[in-house]
């Protein structure tokens, strides 16, 4: 228990940014996190009808963008379209690496593509660990 009181050994962990104060899974929201002094980030992962991956709880965007849309469903510019502030996995991966984030990612079932969000988060997240060599 001694360990839990001391705040050098908890990593915080922005549950989709700062999203007590800024829309979630948000560009503004994850700055928000760094601002606030979020160790890491955590995010949900759909895949577009495009296997673009993106930042998004929901299986549809009534929540966030009061559409009916789901998200399997259009293409990232169509969802784009939809809710300009949306995020995909590069760009918060690019924010993790030059801020020095950890981040913890979730991926959203059950989609019609079966386990591609997965292979497609895999695939890009090998692609950076082999450009680093």
């Amino acid at each position: 228990m001694a360990g839990l009181r001391n705040n050098k050994e908890m990593k915080f962990y922005a549950h989709r940014g700062a999203s007590a104060d800024f829309p979630e899974h948000t560009m503004a929201a994850y700055l928000g996190a760094i601002e606030q002094g979020a160790l890491g980030f955590e995010c949900d992962i759909r895949i577009t009808k495009d296997d673009i991956p993106i930042l998004w709880h929901d299986a549809n965007m009534k929540k966030q963008a009061k559409s009916t849309a789901i998200m399997a469903n259009r293409t990232y510019a169509q969802v784009k379209a939809i809710y300009p502030a949306v995020m995909t996995l590069n760009e918060l991966l690019d924010l993790a690496i030059t801020h020095k984030r950890s981040l913890a990612l979730e991926t959203k079932h059950p989609v019609p593509s079966g386990n591609r969000v997965e292979e497609l988060v895999v695939a890009e997240l090998q692609k950076r660990k082999d450009s680093i060599k």
